[in-house]
């Protein structure tokens, strides 16, 4: 038996936009509120960043006092258990596609100028460092 998931946006708020190595980089700020099978219904702020080269999902965790979960994600590219849900919501908050489906995240990723060789990688950071996130 596996875990259901659905999201919900409840607010989708536009927090900067920085150059940085020729590449504009947007930054968003998502409150969704997530039921799943598992854990029940939440609410969550996430940060993402939008770009190319170090797209990023961000997050607060309860299970980790003090630290935000950073994952760097591959658009175009393999999506492991722990960043899937990353995954999905950056389409949707980056992109506005919804529900779009893993096995056509290759060709959209290099249509919109992806490269499929980024590092997915999760990171953690000190809460302080992103005071926005809830």
């Amino acid at each position: 038996m596996g875990t259901s998931w659905e999201v919900y946006l409840l607010n989708k708020k536009f927090v900067k936009q920085i150059e940085l190595g020729g590449e504009t980089r947007k930054l968003y700020l998502a409150e969704m509120e997530v039921n799943n099978s598992y854990s029940g219904t939440f609410k969550q702020t996430s940060l993402f960043q939008c770009s190319t080269s170090a797209p990023f999902v961000a997050f607060k965790t309860d299970s980790i006092p003090g630290l935000a979960i950073l994952h760097y994600i591959n658009p175009g590219g393999d999506w492991f258990g722990y960043n899937f849900e990353g995954h999905q919501q950056y389409w949707a908050i980056c992109h506005d596609l919804w529900q779009v489906s893993s096995d056509k995240w290759t060709s959209e990723a290099k249509r919109l100028g992806y490269s499929t060789e980024l590092k997915s990688d999760q990171i953690e950071v000190p809460y302080e460092l992103m005071r926005s996130l809830k």
